[in-house]
């Protein structure tokens, strides 16, 4: 379902985070497959269609809403049960978020998730050895990514996978006549309470991300308050790179909202 690339060989000039590299090393299983940065989705092509509707040539007949189906059921799969049974929310960011093509399927390529959120009791409950989880979790060097409760959580897998990897490429979809702006909501919504029963048949707790995603009027959107890629966090204040949560983004999966 997902992969990730090898990125723990890297390096800085002492305390100079400008004078730096990372070396990223793709597994020798994605040599055959067309990897496709999510933020090239949208892309307008020299033929003025999406770079999508290429992909849905390619690989889904030209059905640009199979192919939507598709990439989103795989995105809420896997980012999902990371939250809600691992507590781990990634900052998947459409440069970071990379879908693999096949002719056999698709599968999410995971990179450059250096903010990611991670909820340590959840955590130590959800994988087989707890005592080895504790010991990563108390090993960790940044320990601004431990969080403690499901809000925070919450607002990145929001803010990032629902609003910019799905949101936005429904959005460019409209705008292109790819499909009706309500219908492909209301699509999104069903997969979203189908992943749910799913993870509830497993016997994870979803009601707090039922309500979250489903449920409210409004969702978090984050602002940033400047480029958290060099500054320091003592400047502002901040714990999170630089940025801050308002509750104010219209929730475009609530049912007021769809029936409008």
């Amino acid at each position: 379902m997902f992969e990730h690339v090898d990125e723990q060989h890297g390096g800085h000039f002492g305390d100079r985070k400008e004078f730096a590299y990372i070396v990223r090393s793709y597994p020798l299983s994605m040599q055959d497959k067309h990897l496709v940065a999510v933020a090239a989705l949208a892309s307008e092509m020299p033929d003025g269609r999406l770079y999508l509707s290429h992909l849905a040539d390619s690989y889904y007949e030209g059905d640009c809403q199979a192919w939507l189906t598709q990439y989103q059921s795989l995105l809420l799969k896997v980012h999902l049960r990371l939250w809600l049974k691992y507590g781990i929310a990634l900052e998947s960011n459409q440069q970071n978020a990379v879908i693999a093509y096949q002719d056999s399927g698709l599968s999410l390529v995971m990179k450059d998730n250096d903010s990611a959120r991670l909820l340590p009791w959840r955590y130590q409950q959800a994988v087989q050895d707890p005592q080895l989880a504790e010991i990563r979790v108390a090993s960790l060097i940044d320990l601004r990514i431990l969080v403690e409760d499901d809000e925070a959580l919450a607002q990145m897998f929001t803010t990032i996978t629902l609003q910019l990897d799905i949101a936005a490429i429904i959005e460019a979809m409209a705008g292109k006549g790819l499909g009706d702006r309500k219908n492909m909501y209301r699509q999104l919504r069903q997969l979203i309470m189908a992943e749910l029963d799913a993870l509830d048949r497993d016997g994870i707790d979803t009601e707090y991300a039922r309500h979250y995603l489903l449920g409210q009027t409004y969702l978090p959107i984050k602002y940033l308050l400047s480029s958290g890629s060099l500054l320091s966090k003592a400047n502002s204040g901040a714990s999170d790179v630089n940025k801050f949560y308002g509750h104010t983004a219209p929730n475009f999966l609530s049912e007021r909202f769809l029936c409008e």
